[in-house]
């Protein structure tokens, strides 16, 4: 991953460093508990200089994950990360129901156009229930998003997932990503041959 200015934020933007991992947090007021629908709020966070860290709370609906999506590419360009590769984090801790199967498809629709257009290098979610983290992890392998995409146990193994992005440790397990290495080192390899 390129290296990664600092941002230039406003001067609501407040900057502590976590206890726990070390990172620095870029928080404000005017991205704390977002109304996006009945009974659904985000709230939302940078840290570092390109982890977007999002905290949902309450039920998710349909109309308010088009409202999530709308504020978080407002955050995005708030932080100077509209154009620019990032990497998603989220605390799934205070979320109240299981969304429908029409949100979680409106969901993977919206996150696949950013991974698409280049920008959202990884994905990963904590603090959900086992089942629901043992589904979402089934469902990233099988459909193979081209990102690391994974549900974790906690704050620290999604920061410790993220910084692996950084550092060129974590890569995308997708088969077409694979095959498309493999074929390019195979035609590497013929066109030496043939010179």
């Amino acid at each position: 991953m390129e290296l990664i200015q600092k941002p230039k934020l406003s001067e609501y933007f407040i900057d502590t460093t976590c206890s726990v991992t070390g990172v620095t947090i870029h928080s404000s007021h005017q991205w704390t508990d977002i109304h996006l629908a009945r009974d659904y709020s985000v709230t939302f966070h940078l840290i570092n200089n390109n982890i977007l860290s999002a905290y949902p709370r309450g039920t998710i609906s349909y109309e308010g994950t088009r409202e999530l999506f709308r504020n978080y590419d407002q955050f995005l360009d708030a932080v100077g990360l509209a154009n620019s590769t990032f990497i998603e984090i989220s605390d799934y801790s205070q979320i109240t129901n299981i969304p429908s199967k029409r949100t979680r498809i409106k969901v993977l629709a919206l996150l696949a156009e950013k991974i698409e257009k280049g920008f959202l290098k990884g994905h990963f979610v904590y603090n959900v229930p086992k089942h629901i983290k043992w589904m979402y992890n089934i469902g990233t392998r099988l459909k193979r998003p081209g990102i690391p995409m994974e549900a974790v146990n906690n704050y620290a193994a999604a920061i410790q997932k993220a910084q692996g992005i950084h550092k060129g440790r974590l890569k995308s397990s997708s088969l077409f990503q694979r095959v498309l290495n493999k074929l390019s080192f195979k035609n590497k390899s013929q066109t030496r041959a043939e010179e």
